[in-house]
């Protein structure tokens, strides 16, 4: 909801602007319109003290038109300003509600129903962690390779198979951002591709694939992760659209600031 109030307040600063770049333009004074006996009469009002102003006649078409296109962005930037300021109440009354962890009055009718009846019932709506809790549970084909010798596990007892994948898994669980270890993809061809993560936004409901790209210093695992990056772009995941990445080499370690700006940017 928060997103749908926000994209909405930035279509009325935009008209805002667009209004006010053409009062910025628009000749002096208003446009009086009046109608005798059927025929439409029209007059530049240049001051607030004029009864009428001066008649424009046959010829006189552009200065009638700017002068309307001002009325016109006169009344856009009246509409558009207060459908703002209405807007903008009710997103601090959203933002209040999620600091104080209350919730989707219509979420809380399913949320509160007795698991042997929910069972049995197709929800009109979720809330957001009522829909992870679902997401995390629902079964998927995870990569069959072995993780060979040792044990890298994250704080879920979730084993990886790397370091920086242990660092990357517990930042998301700290930040509360649902994932899957290992999913199978299917972007092409018959065998799937198998992402590090695959990530869920639980406001916005959008799901990434996070790939940590972790040996480019060595060029047969950089040549392979390029082909993956293709393959990836070529299927409509591109980097910041469905896809997040990250990476590292033996002189360059994983930078912990990055992937706390990609959580903050795309997951919360």
């Amino acid at each position: 909801m928060r997103e749908k109030i926000v994209s909405r307040i930035e279509q009325m600063d935009a008209a805002i602007e667009w209004a006010q770049a053409g009062l910025d333009r628009a000749p002096q004074g208003r446009l009086l319109v009046e109608n005798q006996r059927g025929v439409t009469r029209y007059y530049w009002r240049k001051n607030p003290n004029d009864k009428k102003g001066i008649y424009l006649g046959k010829g006189n078409d552009d200065v009638i038109k700017a002068l309307q296109q001002k009325e016109y962005e006169l009344l856009l930037m009246k509409a558009a300003t207060k459908e703002k300021a209405r807007l903008e109440k009710f997103l601090l009354k959203v933002v209040k509600d999620e600091a104080e962890g209350q919730r989707d009055p219509l979420a809380k009718v399913y949320e509160e129903m007795p698991d042997n009846r929910k069972n049995y019932v197709t929800p009109y709506v979720l809330s957001d962690e009522e829909y992870a809790r679902q997401w995390l549970q629902q079964e998927y084909v995870k990569n069959g390779h072995s993780f060979g010798a040792g044990g890298l596990f994250t704080h879920q007892g979730q084993q990886v198979r790397s370091k920086s994948e242990v660092i990357i898994a517990n930042m998301l669980d700290d930040a509360g951002v649902p994932y899957r270890y290992e999913q199978a993809l299917y972007i092409g061809g018959y065998s799937p591709v198998y992402p590090d993560f695959t990530v869920l936004n639980k406001r916005t409901r959008a799901e990434y694939v996070w790939e940590h790209l972790g040996a480019m210093d060595d060029a047969g695992y950089c040549e392979a992760a390029l082909q993956k990056l293709n393959q990836y772009a070529q299927a409509g995941y591109l980097p910041g659209d469905k896809l997040l990445v990250t990476q590292e080499s033996a002189s360059v370690p994983l930078d912990t600031r990055a992937v706390a700006a990609l959580i903050q940017r795309f997951l919360k």
